[in-house]
């Protein structure tokens, strides 16, 4: 598995999940609509295409814990915040990644139902393997940017979203991303978001408290 496919679909990830979870909330000329001041926490599984063999065991799936956050200064501004792991382990070895992303976005009101969500941000992450006690790990920062769009299929109550990422990582692939988010009550969002890229692919459930 390419590492900086690897570091380049987690950063997206993060990206993604912090970008667009909120509340219908626009309010004057050229407001978006939704309203993205959020706090959230995500819960998943990381599939790789390619199998990683440690210390005889082999790993084709990583659980996914990410923690973010957003906050609307603008009506056309927001910003992100965000951090994640994704690791297993076995008795002899030990694969894990964890990383910090932040960066801003600028959602754009198609209509009045769905937003045009451009981003950009930078993240820095860390890789380690670990083999019989014997640990190799590696860091990197670099920038992502993509864009999003998010729709009320049924206004205040669901919602769809797709988008794509990359970053400035020589050799790294787009990712592409899709999600569902269905809302409980006004404040209150449980939604499942969907990544793929070149390597790797990653499914997730979240909730999000939108203020």
């Amino acid at each position: 598995m390419n590492k900086r496919i690897f570091l380049a679909a987690v950063a997206a990830s993060v990206m993604a999940s912090g970008q667009a979870y909120a509340q219908s909330g626009g309010q004057g000329v050229g407001a978006s609509n939704f309203a993205y001041s959020s706090i959230g926490v995500s819960l998943g599984k990381a599939t790789l295409d390619d199998s990683i063999i440690l210390g005889g065991e082999v790993y084709e799936d990583l659980g996914l814990f990410a923690f973010g956050g957003s906050l609307q200064v603008l009506d056309n501004l927001v910003l992100l915040a965000g951090v994640d792991a994704i690791a297993n382990d076995g008795r002899n070895s030990e694969v894990s990644q964890t990383s910090v992303s932040f960066g801003l976005s600028v959602p754009i009101p198609l209509g009045d139902r769905v937003d045009l969500v451009p981003s950009l941000g930078f993240s820095r992450a860390e890789f380690e393997i670990c083999e019989y006690n014997y640990c190799v790990s590696d860091d990197d920062s670099f920038a992502v940017y993509g864009v999003g769009i998010r729709a009320w299929v049924v206004p205040s109550q669901f919602e769809i979203s797709a988008g794509v990422a990359s970053s400035n990582q020589e050799d790294s692939d787009s990712v592409v991303s899709l999600g569902a988010h269905g809302w409980l009550k006004e404040h209150h969002r449980i939604g499942l978001d969907y990544q793929d890229t070149d390597g790797i692919s990653l499914l997730s459930l979240g909730y999000r408290y939108v203020f």
